[in-house]
């Protein structure tokens, strides 16, 4: 089970930061403020839970039936997760393009919610996956 985690936490939710770490590096380089809020506010946060949840999601299926009704909960919660994410990164862009203000403390505030809800949901999703 560890090592199924730990591929998927190295290959799923480190690579998938990867962007973020080299805005903040940019910014860094560039000699502008650097918050997290700067690099985030776009919804960026929101793309890497959904690509976290799918790939939790996908686990789902071919498993045995031990553990199925905390499978069916992770699953479930996992889903939600991905799908109120993809729709809030819909909203974000497109209010974006339609040049309406946005509040991105707001936009912070439910993509770390959401980021963190998905770290949740996907590594207990990942971990029963093994049973």
């Amino acid at each position: 089970m560890f090592a199924k985690v730990a591929r998927w936490f190295f290959f799923g939710v480190l690579i998938a930061l990867v962007p973020l770490a080299y805005s903040y590096e940019n910014l860094i380089i560039k000699s502008e403020p650097v918050s997290f809020s700067k690099i985030t506010s776009g919804g960026e946060l929101l793309i890497i839970v959904w690509t976290l949840c799918a790939g939790a999601i996908g686990e789902l299926f071919g498993n045995g039936p031990k553990f199925l009704i905390s499978k069916i909960i992770s699953g479930g919660l996992c889903t939600i997760v991905l799908i109120y994410s993809a729709l809030l990164f819909a909203s974000i862009s497109e209010a974006r393009v339609d040049h309406k203000a946005l509040d991105e403390n707001a936009i912070l505030f439910a993509s770390t919610v959401l980021f963190i809800s998905g770290l949740v949901t996907c590594t207990s999703r990942m971990a029963l996956s093994e049973a």
